[in-house]
């Protein structure tokens, strides 16, 4: 407030995470931002394109999004016909002035279950990445990155030679059994174990396990060097501040 400037928070993958208890903590801070991006479609498994903007102060969007020119008579809405007095033009709180009942994608299917079945599913999730993350830091031949907050895992084939952990993830998203994505931090190629999907389970995580290892050995076995140094660990200074966290039984 000092300063006037305008906090958001792109939560739109992890924001449904706060509806579990054990993982509200990570989110502290979160209710004091002016305005929050969080995609349904997303971390509450729902059709695409599913996706909602929080604003605390509403005004805002109404002087974002109005204009001072001349409106065109259909598009006008005199006060005593259509919204009550109480109540925004909508087409004032978003560029759009035709668009689809998004909201019933997600008010439908949490009538119906209510919200505990979604917060299951969510914590479900954030296990199995921990449950990956302990079983690939057991495996020599990798190297871990962070422990999970969520339900992201960053992983490597622990080589000197650049190029083995993109050609890793180039064979084992053409074969088309398991999908991972990539990306680079602290000077490194990365892969990405993300789960999400509602119907990944333990039984999948295992599957994945077993295909990643397979990729990596056949790739060690053509001359490519993969051992991780007797000295790495995912605890390094490089990671200040992050520890691993254990799953105990919950995933059995």
């Amino acid at each position: 407030m000092q300063e006037k400037l305008w906090l958001h928070v792109d939560a739109a993958y992890g924001g449904f995470f706060s509806l579990s208890q054990e993982l509200r903590a990570k989110f502290r801070g979160l209710q004091d931002a002016d305005s929050v991006t969080i995609d349904p479609h997303k971390s509450l498994f729902l059709p695409f394109g599913t996706g909602a903007l929080l604003v605390r102060d509403g005004l805002a969007l109404v002087k974002t999004n109005s204009t001072s020119a001349e409106v065109p008579p259909y598009l006008s809405l005199p006060s005593h016909q259509g919204l009550p007095s109480s109540e925004q033009d909508p087409t004032s709180l978003y560029p759009e002035l035709s668009r689809p009942f998004r909201g019933l994608r997600m008010w439908l299917p949490i009538k119906v279950y209510g919200v505990a079945p979604f917060t299951a599913a969510l914590e479900e999730k954030a296990l199995l990445a921990r449950y990956f993350y302990q079983e690939m830091a057991s495996l020599p031949e990798f190297e871990l990155g962070p422990p999970p907050d969520l339900s992201v895992v960053l992983f490597r084939m622990a080589s000197p030679l650049p190029d083995v952990n993109r050609m890793l993830l180039e064979v084992i998203n053409e074969e088309g059994l398991i999908f991972l994505t990539s990306t680079e931090a602290l000077g490194k190629f990365w892969l990405r174990m993300a789960v999400l999907n509602f119907r990944t389970h333990l039984s999948d995580v295992r599957h994945a396990i077993q295909v990643i290892r397979t990729k990596a050995r056949r790739l060690a076995k053509r001359g490519l060097p993969s051992s991780r140094p007797e000295q790495q660990s995912s605890s390094s200074s490089e990671w200040l501040g992050l520890s691993e966290t254990s799953i105990g039984d919950k995933t059995r």
